[in-house]
Formats: C-alpha cells, structure tokens, sequence
C-alpha cells in the first residue's frame, strides 16, 4: 500500500469510526425511549441547540475544551446522543441533567453550587478581596510613610 492510499484509508477510518459510533448510539436508544406526544427539533432549530449544549458540556477525552471543539471519537458518540434526544423531544435541562448523570458534574463547564462545587465558585471572589484589601493596607502605608517623612523634614 503507497502513501497516498494510506493516507486516504486513515482519513476514511478516522470519519467512520465515529460515524459508527453514532450509529450504535442510535441503535441502542432507538424510539422506545420517546415519550407519546412528545415531538423532537428537526432542521436548522436543531442543529442551533444541539451546537448550544455541545458548547456547554467538556469532552471527557479532551477536558481542556468543550464538546463541539473537540474531535475525539468519545466527543463524536456524545454529539450523536445530544441529535437524537433532541429529535426525540427531550430539552436541554434534560439532555445535560442525562450527561451529568453519566458522566459526572466535570462534564458540565457551568457546575451547580453545591458543597462540592462551591470553594470553586467561592475562590476567585475572596481572591478579589484579598487583593483588594492588600492594595488598600499598601496605600495607607505607603501616604503613613510618606506623611511621617514629610513630618521629619519639616520638624
């Protein structure tokens, strides 16, 4: 096999394999899990939202960036899942709640406040304080300073 056969079958590997696994996705939760009466987006509505909700979740492969950045196939997989529960009507509090529960609240980019989460939530403004306060402290010292030896000069 040449090079550019290769290359050719990696790139046809590397679209498949995720496309499979979508498929299986798909395969795995077919209608049974739709709700009567219940309608999913189709069209541009739905590939909006599911481009809305795939930037508000973290790939689990790649925690540096987000579901719609990342191009692993685990992040593929995830955004098949987010197409088909929104074609079968579920909302986007339901598809991230599911996410959550699957793969823990590292996944969501904006995790609820709760014990565990709020020192993370907590951490930057007491940050914003702390410096606050160590430039205020710092000024005072510094006109204190200054008033003293203005003092010394002029006694």
């Amino acid at each position: 096999m040449n090079i550019t056969k290769r290359r050719i079958f990696r790139k046809a590997l590397g679209l498949a394999v995720p496309a499979l696994g979508v498929a299986a996705v798909r395969a795995e939760d077919a209608p049974a899990n739709q709700e009567p009466g219940k309608t999913g987006l189709s069209g541009p509505a739905l590939q909006e939202e599911a481009i809305r909700i795939s930037k508000l979740l973290r790939c689990p492969a790649s925690p540096n960036l987000t579901l719609y950045e990342s191009e692993a196939a685990i992040a593929s997989e995830l955004k098949g899942r987010i197409f088909m529960m929104l074609r079968e009507g579920k909302s986007r509090d339901e598809i991230i709640r599911w996410m959550i529960e699957r793969y823990g609240e590292q996944i969501s980019y904006m995790p609820d406040v709760n014990a565990g989460t709020a020192p993370l939530w907590i951490a930057p403004w007491a940050a914003l304080v702390v410096a606050g306060g160590l430039v205020f402290w710092r000024m005072r010292r510094k006109k204190a300073v200054a008033a003293k030896a203005a003092d010394a000069t002029q006694g």
